[in-house]
C-alpha cells in the first residue's frame, strides 16, 4: 500500500510558547481528506494527533500514514534514526514546512528592498532595491560571472537564496 499524500492546512506556529519543541496547531490532510487535528504545546511533549472523525476511511488513512512514518528516517549529526511514531514523523514535516515558509518570507522581503548577488565568496546583500544600473556596477566590480538573484526567474533565485542563506 502506498504512502498517503500529507498536507497541512491552518498551520500556525506560536514561537513565544516554544520551549523544547515547536509549539503549533494544524489540520492534517491525507490524500486530500481531513484526517486529524495536530497540536504541540512546545514543552517537549509529543504532538497530539486527534482524528477528525471515527470514520473507517480516516482510520485507514491514519494507519497508512503511521505505517509509512515507521519506514522513514531522520539524521542527527552523522547518525540516522527511524521514526518510532506518526507524531514524530509529523513533527519533522511541520518543522520542514515552517522552515520553507520562513525562507520564502526572507527571500521575498530581501528581493523587495535589496539587491542580492552571488560571487565566488558567497551570497551578498546590497541594501538598496535592484536596478539595471546596479547590475552594471556590480558586474564591473566583480566580473561577468556574478549571479544577481533579482535578475533570475523567481524559482531559480529562491533556490539559490535557500542554498546560500541557510549554508551558514
Amino acid at each position: 500500500m502506498s504512502a498517503p499524500n500529507i498536507t497541512f492546512k491552518n498551520l500556525r506556529e506560536f514561537k513565544p510558547l516554544s520551549e523544547e519543541t515547536i509549539c503549533f496547531t494544524a489540520t492534517l490532510y491525507l490524500d486530500g481528506v481531513r484526517a486529524a487535528h495536530l497540536e504541540n504545546r512546545g514543552n517537549g511533549g509529543s504532538t497530539n494527533v486527534t482524528p477528525a472523525s471515527n470514520d473507517e476511511k480516516v482510520r485507514d488513512l491514519l494507519r497508512r500514514a503511521h505505517d509509512h512514518a515507521l519506514t522513514q528516517t531522520w539524521t542527527f549529526g552523522t547518525e540516522t534514526h527511524h521514526h518510532d511514531s506518526l507524531d514524530s514523523y509529523l513533527d519533522g514535516l511541520v518543522a520542514d514546512e515552517l522552515t520553507r515558509r520562513d525562507v520564502d518570507r526572507q527571500f521575498k522581503r530581501h528581493m523587495k528592498a535589496h539587491c542580492l548577488f552571488l560571487t565566488g565568496d558567497g551570497l551578498f546583500t546590497l541594501p538598496r532595491p535592484y536596478s539595471a544600473g546596479i547590475g552594471v556596477a556590480l558586474r564591473a566590480k566583480h566580473g561577468q560571472d556574478i549571479r544577481i538573484l533579482n535578475e533570475l526567474p523567481q524559482a531559480e533565485g529562491r533556490a539559490l537564496f535557500e542554498t546560500h542563506a541557510t549554508a551558514a
